[in-house]
């Protein structure tokens, strides 16, 4: 059964989940100094990533001869040295989603929470038969609460 759980961006939790936040922040940085260094339209992840670097989509301004084809226009680096260093140290800052679940008591990454942000909280759901160890400062909300709390603090 699901079960959604609510906790202050400002609380325990809140503070760990902010880090792991951070971190996208950081990979989002070089991500945008990547895209323009090497005319890369897009940077594609997997899908259990929060951020990462998979495979790229080029802009027609692209130098083709670093890539190798991946899939239908989606390329990966070729032997460029400097290509392959920017594009390791890309890779080194993704966040898996697993990080998220960490934080409240999740240790597995088979099992994935669900995940929001409004103004003032972040929101978990869980299934009841999950093995996490949630927090003290997580409180159970129902469904009616979680809709009124995306009125009063929607982004």
């Amino acid at each position: 059964m699901k079960q959604i759980y609510m906790t202050p961006k400002t609380s325990a939790t809140g503070k760990a989940v902010n880090k792991v936040l951070d971190r996208c922040i950081e990979f989002t940085k070089a991500e945008k100094h990547f895209k323009e260094k090497y005319h890369v339209k897009t940077i594609f992840h997997f899908v259990d990533q929060l951020c990462g670097a998979v495979c790229v989509e080029l802009t027609d301004k692209a130098n083709r001869q670093f890539w190798i084809p991946f899939s239908s226009e989606k390329y990966i680096p070729g032997k460029d040295k400097a290509l392959m260093n920017d594009w390791h140290h890309l890779q080194s800052l993704s966040v898996p989603v697993a990080d998220i679940d960490a934080c409240i008591g999740g240790y597995t990454s088979f099992f994935l929470c669900g995940f929001e942000r409004t103004r003032d909280h972040f929101l978990f759901t869980v299934d009841s038969d999950w093995d996490y160890v949630l927090p003290d400062d997580l409180q159970l909300i129902t469904d009616d609460q979680y809709q009124q709390l995306h009125k009063i603090e929607s982004l």
